[in-house]
């Protein structure tokens, strides 16, 4: 659930965590599995003195949990071209400082598992569930 990525500021580059994916089956949703998975990972981001945690997901959902848009931070995320620019997230930890700022770059086996594919790095086959309404906000 959360593993390291790259965060390049031109020469510069920052270690930070992503967290991704997070997923909860369909039939036990809306019965806080979600949040706790979320919090746990904050949580134990920051015992791990990790500085940032990044994120692509939902605007209306990840908020709630501290997460806020990454452009207030410095940070791109290169998105799917569906998907929203607030969906770029991230949540500075205890040890997050304003020099840690970049693109986020990851690891190539991202790409290479898209590119078998047959997609581009960042494409989906269809949006998520949540980008069809900002209201809706996924269990």
């Amino acid at each position: 659930m959360l593993h390291h990525l790259d965060l390049r500021d031109g020469a510069t580059t920052h270690e930070v965590v992503s967290l991704s994916p997070v997923s909860v089956r369909p039939d036990v949703q809306r019965r806080g599995v979600g949040s706790a998975l979320i919090r746990s990972a904050i949580e134990r981001a920051d015992q791990r003195g990790e500085p940032l945690i990044v994120l692509e997901g939902s605007p209306a959902y990840y908020p709630r949990f501290g997460f806020r848009p990454a452009r207030e931070l410095g940070i791109t995320i290169t998105l799917p071209s569906w998907a929203p620019e607030d969906a770029a997230m991230a949540y500075p930890l205890a040890r997050y400082r304003p020099e840690i700022k970049g693109h986020v770059v990851y690891p190539p086996a991202f790409g290479r598992v898209n590119r078998d594919r047959e997609l581009s790095p960042y494409a989906a086959p269809s949006p998520p569930a949540w980008r069809a309404s900002a209201t809706t906000v996924p269990g």
